[in-house]
């Protein structure tokens, strides 16, 4: 029971007053990790590729809040605000020296210290689009396993550029990605994608659904 005499629900990972809405942490100690033993107090999810590419999709939407309040990068941009672009910001955090500069949460940065901040207007809405590439790469991640490719996957920087471009919103959040400026690696995921989508279905998700046997690389070119 709460102090106001209410029922306490428990959660997986917190509890909640049902009467005063309070809500405090709280970790079963049954639950347990996929390496340690029954006694460990949370539960460790693996790594999804997926997962880590809608967070850094959400952050260059700018929909994510960034790094922890607590996080030095903070007051290191706050120091040298206002910025004038984003590749202002991004010049203050080469030179920092921190260790984790947060290139990923440009957008988020942008609306915090640019002086003249202005949110992006696209074709198609945040929503939309975080539901596109989500199928998207999921197709990708599809046709990544079926094809049993032994080397890494995509770089995640490259490939939100791709599919930004493949539904024509890449100049809409250009400002707020970081791109793989390296053009052999640039050259080598090319290649690579071209191996992977050789074969798509003709309902493919990278296709825009109005034109499903339009080449890949036609669709690109008329999208950039």
């Amino acid at each position: 029971m709460c102090d106001c005499n209410a029922t306490i629900v428990t959660t997986c990972c917190t509890r909640i007053c049902t009467g005063c809405g309070r809500e405090v942490p709280y970790y079963d100690p049954q639950i347990q990790t996929y390496q340690e033993s029954p006694r460990c107090s949370i539960v460790a999810s693996p790594y999804s590729r997926k997962q880590r590419f809608i967070q850094l999709l959400r952050k260059v939407l700018g929909v994510d809040s960034g790094p922890s309040l607590y996080d030095k990068v903070w007051n290191v941009l706050a120091a040298s605000a206002p910025f004038g672009t984003t590749q202002d910001i991004v010049l203050c955090l080469k030179h920092s020296g921190l260790r984790a500069k947060h290139y990923t949460s440009l957008h988020v940065f942008a609306k915090a210290f640019l002086t003249k901040y202005t949110s992006p207007v696209g074709t198609t809405s945040v929503y939309d689009i975080e539901t596109k590439l989500e199928k998207q790469f999921h197709e990708i991640e599809y046709l990544w396993y079926r094809n049993q490719f032994s080397e890494s996957f995509f770089s995640y920087a490259w490939l939100l550029e791709k599919l930004l471009r493949l539904i024509c919103e890449f100049e809409t959040y250009k400002p707020f990605l970081k791109i793989l400026v390296c053009p052999h690696r640039r050259a080598k995921y090319e290649t690579r994608w071209k191996l992977l989508t050789k074969s798509l279905r003709r309902d493919s998700l990278l296709y825009p659904s109005d034109t499903p046997q339009a080449p890949l690389e036609t669709v690109l070119e008329c999208c950039a």
